[in-house]
């Protein structure tokens, strides 16, 4: 869990990649994009979106829904550049499976888990609800929940995975969520940022880049 403290303004963000899920171009058309720019796969749009602005060095962190059938294709991950951490979202391997994952993450943070950040180390919260997965930490000032749930959402989508993440954000009074899972959706909620795929131009974004967007309206 160590690298979790190496997060700052320069990681790179990401979530909902959705790798090899076959229904996914279906359910977010916007992806078409790689077929118009000549790609011969959904998978390898993606790669090359990633690795052309994320270098062999460069920690990136990865909000969720990661890749499907990772049994099968999990290896893919080491096409991408970058020291990977993970926080696991909705979709991705739960049990034994999740094991995996850190044969390509630094750090992968899941079942039912949040890694709080400070400079007294890293403490691991078990949450109410075995989806409800995250990292507390403080950046320029900020403190920051990443998550791939939002934590503000209307009440008919407060399942008890939002609730329990609700209740991390608030008692360790963060400023912000980052988070996945809404895709191309937009929730107007003034601590909110979306960083899902869709949401950021099709590539991981800079942390300070999200910062810049967003500390005005704090």
């Amino acid at each position: 869990m160590e690298p979790l403290r190496e997060i700052d303004e320069n990681t790179f963000l990401i979530s909902d990649t959705h790798l090899f899920h076959d229904r996914i171009v279906e359910y977010e058309p916007v992806r078409k994009r790689y077929l118009e720019e000549g790609f011969p796969s959904h998978e390898d749009w993606i790669i090359d979106n990633w690795n052309s602005v994320v270098g062999e060095r460069d920690l990136v962190l990865h909000l969720g829904d990661f890749i499907f059938k990772p049994q099968f294709y999990l290896e893919f991950a080491a096409f991408l550049n970058g020291r990977k951490l993970f926080v696991a979202g909705n979709h991705d391997a739960k049990g034994k499976l999740l094991d995996g994952y850190s044969k390509y993450f630094e750090a992968v943070v899941g079942r039912g888990k949040v890694a709080v950040v400070s400079s007294k180390g890293i403490e691991i919260i078990e949450t109410d609800h075995f989806l409800a997965n995250g990292i507390v930490t403080t950046v320029g000032g900020i403190k920051i929940l990443f998550s791939h749930y939002p934590v503000f959402v209307p009440e008919q989508y407060r399942s008890k995975a939002v609730k329990a993440l609700e209740k991390i954000f608030h008692d360790y009074r963060c400023d912000i969520n980052i988070h996945g899972h809404v895709h191309s959706k937009t929730i107007d909620r003034p601590r909110l940022l979306n960083v899902s795929f869709e949401a950021i131009g099709f590539k991981p974004i800079r942390l300070k880049e999200l910062l810049e967007r967003k500390v005005d309206s704090l």
